[in-house]
Order: C-alpha cells, then structure tokens, then sequence
C-alpha cells in the first residue's frame, strides 16, 4: 500500500480488501453491461417476432450508442458527487429493469424504447474506470484499469456464447420461440439486479486514508473524542470521517488555524 493506502500490486486472488473487491465487482459488473447492450445472437428472432424492418433494427442501434454518449457525460458527474459506490449501484438496479422488461415489447416503438433504456447501461465503463483509479496506486492503475476494461469487454463474447445456450435452454423447456426469446432476457437482467445488491454491500468508495485532516470525498478514520476538538470533524466542515484512529506521535497545533496533523498509519 502506498501513504494514502491505494494498493500497489493487484492481487488477483486476494478479496479481503477493499481495493480488490472494487477491482472484481467493477470489472464483473462491466462484464455483465457489456454482455447485456448486445442482442445480436438473438436479433433474428427478435426481428421475425416483432416483424421488423432491417432500417429499424439499425435506429434501435444508432439510439442505444447515442444514449451512450450522453449519460456517460452524467453518470462521470454522478461519480464526482456521490461517488462510484452509490452510483454503480443505482445503475445496476434500475438497469436491471429494462433489461427483463424488454420481454413485454410488443411492437417497434416499445423495443425501441427499451433499447435506448438497455444502451444507457453502457456508460458502466465510466464507473469501473473511476473507481479502480482511485483504489491504486500510480505505479500500477494503469493496468488495473487497462485489465478491469478488457475483462467488461470480454462481455460482448460472452453474449455470443451463453445467449443462445439459454434461449436453447427455454426450448428445451416446451416454450416457442416468441416466448423464449423474453424468457431468456430475464437471466442477464437478474444477475445485473444482484451484482448490484452485491456492490452496494461488498464496495468502498475510496480506500481507508488515516490521517488527522481528512479530505473531502475520502474514506477516513478519526481521532478519539478525547483528543481531538469535535469540530474538526463535523460533517457540515465536509469532514466524512467514521472509526477511530492511533498516533504515532502527539498531536501538534499549527499556528492559529487550529488544524492537527497526525502520522499515517497503514491499514494490514
């Protein structure tokens, strides 16, 4: 860990840290948006079921890539503001609605509709990248981010794969192909709804920084009462700090701006 303990090796096997976890949450959860903005494998079905034209189906893709765009612009505003927890969070939950609720078009205006909502999904490249920037450390968030990217993009092969193997399934099963086309949707969708149950409860916005000055944004721990003036904590300073913390060494006042500053201590 460096000083403000941003990890500075990836660990791939290693899941008790909340640096890694946000690595294998934010790529998987990637992996399962970039699986769920393709349709390819089944767009024949899809097309013969809604009867559409080869020019609608090309709207339905220009309108999800341009939906893209425009809400990657917020979900990066989002980030900054409540950070990529929260955020990821919200994007999977109410993602996951869609995305199952695409089995219920009936016509080229629904499935486009759902499309667009479907394509809004893809600005998840945005969260993972914010938010394994900020759990490692320089010499090795490049890679970090380069690796969690490439493993969400490895969803559009995993669409080619499973896909049909679960529209098969539904056949299998005694359903047409009118219905299990739907069917099949609702699997992705929710295994989206739990990652995102997942990432709200098992994800950090920020590693732990232990410090006396906490920063704004920054997951801090705090001095004990007893020691250290309660105002220097209060949220309405935008102080977000929870916990406790050790000195190594006593507190020392600097001048009359009554700031403390404390030594680092590494998180194990």
């Amino acid at each position: 860990m460096d000083i403000r303990n941003k990890a500075n090796r990836i660990r791939l096997f290693n899941f008790s840290t909340p640096q890694m976890r946000a690595f294998h949450f934010s790529w998987f959860a990637f992996h399962i948006c970039f699986w769920l903005v393709r349709h390819r494998p089944l767009m024949a079905i899809v097309r013969e079921d809604l009867s559409l034209t080869q020019t609608q189906i090309g709207n339905t893709i220009i309108a999800s890539v341009a939906i893209t765009v425009i809400v990657r612009l917020a979900i990066g505003v989002l980030c900054d503001r409540i950070g990529p927890r929260k955020t990821y969070t919200g994007l999977l939950l109410l993602g996951a609605l869609p995305v199952m609720g695409i089995g219920l078009a009936d016509s080229f205006e629904t499935f486009l509709l759902a499309r667009l909502a479907i394509g809004a999904i893809g600005a998840s490249f945005v969260i993972t990248q914010y938010h394994t920037s900020m759990m490692f450390a320089s010499n090795v968030v490049g890679t970090a981010n380069a690796t969690s990217a490439g493993w969400g993009n490895l969803g559009g092969g995993t669409t080619q794969i499973l896909m049909p193997l679960i529209f098969s399934g539904m056949l299998m099963l005694g359903v047409n192909e009118a219905f299990g086309w739907r069917l099949a949707m609702m699997v992705p969708g929710v295994v989206m709804f739990f990652t995102g149950i997942g990432y709200w409860f098992f994800t950090q916005d920020a590693p732990m920084v232990i410090s006396a000055t906490c920063a704004l944004g920054v997951n801090c721990l705090k001095l004990p009462a007893k020691t250290v003036p309660r105002k220097v904590f209060s949220r309405r300073q935008g102080y977000p700090c929870v916990g406790t913390v050790r000195c190594l060494r006593p507190l020392l006042w600097r001048g009359a701006d009554n700031q403390q500053y404390c030594r680092h201590l590494l998180l194990r």
